[in-house]
């Protein structure tokens, strides 16, 4: 249930937020350019009412002339305007605004804006001053209507954007916008941009909506929140991305449920590579470096084919192991001789990248497996997050060797 201080937080964040869309209605300069003659009327726009009064130019002037916060002079351009033509959506707006900054509880201000708004969809100024006044009247089916139209055209959109990621804490506005976001419109993918820069109440907002996309019929997905989770590692907040990966992805196996490294048999890996879909911080990036070709088991694992001299980085997961003592344990297929001249396995504190404190690299071979071991441990201090991983190639190797990793496990010890 939202709480009376939710409420005050939502009132005064829609009036900083609808002052600020307000004040580039108040701003903005339009003046249409549908006949050659009112090329005069953009640039000079008193110029332009001398030479021939139209009630385009009228209204350029009339626009001027609230820019410069003349709002008498304005209303009368935008009367003498509507004199010449009754449906000029300019004048219709300039008069609308000039009577409001005048007189904010001016009954006719309203009228004018609300006509204007119907007739000039394409007027930024009448659209940013609907999503302002619908959003504190509370009305925001009509805000977000006006918010799609302005984001579909472009127009003003950091700003609008800003509002609708803003205006997603509260409850009401927030089904308006999930309404939107489930058609998957073309700026849907922009919402989840600027993750490094985006204030808090934005954040809020956005992982508001992630969450309940996840149990719609169009949840987020990994291509739309892969730049917002970058933007919060290169901010510094890794944890809050992993909180907002494990909220949109949860359920699948792995880190979610304390352990790591995720997808430890590389059977997810293997569907993601299938289905050629974005790799997310906290799922393996697999990569074949010169020398090595990567390629997936049927029943899980990762095979190597290495073939030359170089070596190279081809598997790496971003991870979140808590401070202590732990184990890592990487168990092979088969006997592989020299599997700790082929292989290098790290771990490195994000973001100093300093590798931890670990003990030498073990290999025993049993079963038909060979181990690969070590144990380390992890800084409370300076590494919350770590970079695991995995290089092959030797510059002594003399022949192509082919390895399967079946898994991979970290445990505490």
């Amino acid at each position: 249930m939202e709480t009376a201080p939710a409420r005050a937080d939502l009132r005064r964040w829609a009036a900083r937020g609808g002052a600020a869309l307000l004040g580039l209605a108040l701003g903005w300069v339009l003046v249409p350019d549908k006949l050659s003659a009112l090329a005069l009327s953009r640039n000079d726009p008193d110029g332009a009412v001398a030479a021939r009064a139209t009630s385009d130019a009228l209204a350029a002037a009339g626009d001027q002339a609230l820019k410069a916060k003349l709002y008498a002079a304005a209303e009368a351009y935008g009367d003498q305007s509507l004199d010449r033509s009754l449906f000029n959506v300019v004048a219709l707006r300039v008069i609308g605004l000039s009577r409001e900054a005048r007189n904010a509880e001016d009954p006719k201000a309203g009228g004018y804006m609300a006509l204007a708004g119907q007739l000039g969809w394409r007027d930024t100024p009448t659209q940013l001053w609907y999503v302002n006044t619908a959003s504190q009247l509370g009305d925001y089916e009509i805000a977000m209507q006006r918010a799609d139209a302005l984001l579909r055209r472009r127009e003003f959109a950091g700003d609008v954007m800003a509002f609708v990621r803003g205006a997603a804490v509260d409850p009401k506005a927030r089904q308006s916008i999930l309404a939107r976001l489930v058609e998957n419109p073309g700026w849907r993918d922009r919402l989840f941009l600027d993750g490094k820069t985006m204030p808090e109440q934005e954040k809020q907002g956005l992982e508001t909506l992630i969450a309940a996309l996840k149990q719609s019929s169009a949840p987020v997905t990994r291509e739309e929140i892969a730049p917002y989770l970058d933007g919060l590692i290169r901010a510094g907040d890794p944890g809050r991305a992993w909180q907002v990966w494990a909220m949109a992805f949860g359920g699948n196996q792995g880190g979610n449920q304390g352990i790591w490294p995720r997808d430890p048999d590389f059977r997810e890996a293997a569907s993601l590579s299938l289905a050629s879909a974005t790799a997310l911080p906290f799922d393996w990036a697999i990569e074949a470096p010169a020398g090595v070709t990567t390629r997936f088991g049927s029943a899980g694992g990762l095979i190597l084919d290495i073939d030359s001299r170089r070596r190279g980085q081809v598997a790496k997961q971003f991870m979140r192991l808590a401070p202590g003592a732990w184990h890592f344990a990487a168990v092979l297929d088969g006997a592989v001789p020299r599997a700790d001249t082929l292989l290098e396995w790290t771990i490195a504190c994000d973001p100093s990248r300093i590798d931890v404190e670990s003990g030498p690299i073990r290999t025993a071979t049993a079963g038909g497996k060979t181990v690969m071991s070590f144990d380390f441990s992890v800084s409370p201090a300076e590494c919350a997050s770590q970079h695991l991983t995995l290089a092959a190639g030797s510059a002594n190797a003399s022949s192509s060797s082919s390895i399967t990793i079946d898994r991979v496990a970290i445990t505490p010890r």
